[in-house]
């Protein structure tokens, strides 16, 4: 394995680039910080830095790899750092061993061990036979009904709708415009490694602001979640802030932002529903994967609202189901705040 590794020694170079790159080893190990809340410092944070630059290149080291790579670490301190480090799930084994050896896999990066492009491929053709569709259907009855009972729904693809304050700030931007029809400038732009927003301004003033999300959703029921989320609207803010040279360019503060569309979902993780898909698929025994018994996507209508429930492969959690519904407010969008409240009364409501 060749090593291009830079360890933590040198991420001064990281805060002298204004452009935030989060497709690196420095970064992932913070964003593993951050969800965990906990601190890796010292040789734990040199092996998990050096597994996630493989990692990222889509190669799982082994602990001779990373011997290899890292030969201020004796092995034997490597063997403790590596068991300890899979104790606390800071990293996963990869499913497969290169010759006999394990390979290490970062917690956060279990989507780079599989990705949505080979969960299509690798699917069989959609179409199923009145067995599978009782399998499937009783699946969903007994075991999503029961995991949904105990978690709670997470939220991403969040679309929330403003105005500009200045008639000429429209014209201040710098941005691109797609269609000369309807003359729309618009932004994309990275909030972090798995979030990134799409702003568009058309001339009548009309502000459409998206984060997707997918892979990192929000917990809106938490308090950390809204933190997140105000935080990612204060980037957002930022970003039309310097773009404009106008200190306040909305009509309305991040709170009053009206929310035009929201995706909710539950991701159920491959190893907590194992034993469930065993029962129900003779091919999940043999082969125990997700992939191998779960069609592409079921969409199921509920009064008169479409769930659809399809694969998902998580950074923190691997392949997963996702049974997802989405929000859609035509007439009467509700502010960030009153959404915000709505959760939290809900929240209140199933504690009681």
């Amino acid at each position: 394995m060749t090593n291009n590794f830079k360890n933590s020694n040198e991420k001064s170079s990281h805060n002298k680039d204004k452009t935030p790159k989060f497709e690196n080893s420095y970064h992932v190990i913070n964003e593993l910080e951050s969800k965990l809340k906990t601190k890796i410092n010292g040789n734990l944070r040199k092996v998990l830095e050096f597994i996630a630059h493989a990692n990222l290149s889509r190669s799982y080291p082994t602990r001779r790899d990373i011997e290899a790579g890292l030969k201020t670490i004796s092995f034997e301190s490597l063997k403790k750092i590596l068991g300890r480090a899979v104790d606390k799930e800071l990293l996963i084994i990869h499913p497969d061993k290169k010759a006999h050896s394990y390979q290490y896999v970062l917690r956060n990066l279990q989507d780079c061990v599989t990705r949505e492009k080979e969960l299509k491929a690798d699917a069989e053709d959609d179409t199923c036979n009145e067995n599978q569709i009782e399998l499937h259907i009783t699946f969903l009855i007994e075991i999503i009904s029961e995991f949904i009972s105990r978690n709670k729904m997470m939220f991403h693809h969040l679309v929330f709708s403003s105005e500009l304050d200045d008639d000429d700030d429209y014209a201040r931007l710098n941005w691109c415009i797609p269609s000369n029809k309807n003359k729309a400038r618009k932004h994309e732009f990275r909030l972090s490694r798995h979030r990134s927003c799409n702003v568009t301004i058309s001339p009548n003033k009309n502000v459409a602001i998206a984060i997707k999300c997918s892979k990192d959703p929000f917990d809106l029921f938490s308090i950390e979640g809204i933190n997140e989320l105000n935080a990612d609207c204060g980037k957002i803010l930022n970003e039309i802030i310097n773009s404009t040279k106008n200190p306040q360019p909305l009509i309305a503060d991040i709170p009053d932002w009206k929310i035009v569309q929201i995706d909710a979902a539950y991701d159920i993780p491959q190893h907590e529903i194992q034993h469930d898909l065993a029962k129900i698929s003779e091919v999940y025994s043999r082969q125990n994967n997700l992939i191998a018994v779960w069609p592409r996507c079921l969409r199921i209508k509920h009064l008169n609202q479409i769930y659809q429930i399809y694969l998902k492969v998580l950074p923190t959690h691997g392949p997963c189901l996702r049974l997802e519904r989405r929000f859609g407010f035509k007439n009467l969008q509700p502010t960030v705040d009153v959404f915000k409240d709505h959760l939290y009364l809900e929240k209140d409501s199933e504690n009681s």
